[in-house]
């Protein structure tokens, strides 16, 4: 498991609540990379229903599996993205696990902090390609949240 961006926030037992929460978690994720897209004077992206399944799809794929890359299952983003039948010259994706507890915006935010302070994360919520996006969020059985933002144009 790469746990570079692996993030322990608090007990795990907090995160029960947030189950039902996962919802409102894609929302602020959402909402906060396009903010920061908004800031950095790009145009926010919309969520493509393809791409939320792609996103949902792996985020789910690395919780069953408790695995943590960009390659589960061995298959990359743009595969994914074809296979979920979006057309697209350009694909990227970023993914974290999380445990933590506090409201989906405290943890939406500190997963688009994370992301804009490392540069390929950065590179791909702020690029230019894209033309829509996707998010998804599973939790495994112990709690962990993985978390899956994919990108397309």
């Amino acid at each position: 498991m790469d746990r570079r961006f692996f993030i322990c926030a608090g007990a795990a037992s907090a995160l029960a609540t947030m189950a039902s929460g996962s919802e409102d978690l894609r929302g602020a994720i959402l909402q906060y990379g396009n903010a920061a897209r908004q800031q950095a004077g790009l145009a926010p992206l919309p969520v493509a229903p393809e791409l939320a399944n792609v996103a949902q799809s792996y985020a789910a794929l690395m919780a069953s599996t408790g695995q943590f890359s960009h390659t589960v299952g061995g298959t990359d983003v743009s595969g994914r993205v074809r296979s979920g039948g979006f057309r697209a010259r350009y694909a990227s994706e970023n993914i974290m696990g999380m445990t933590g507890n506090g409201s989906a915006t405290s943890i939406a935010n500190t997963v688009i902090t994370r992301w804009l302070n490392s540069g390929g994360h950065r590179k791909n919520l702020m690029t230019r390609k894209a033309r829509a996006t996707g998010v998804g969020v599973a939790q495994d059985s112990s709690g962990v949240f993985f978390i899956c933002q994919v990108f397309a144009g």
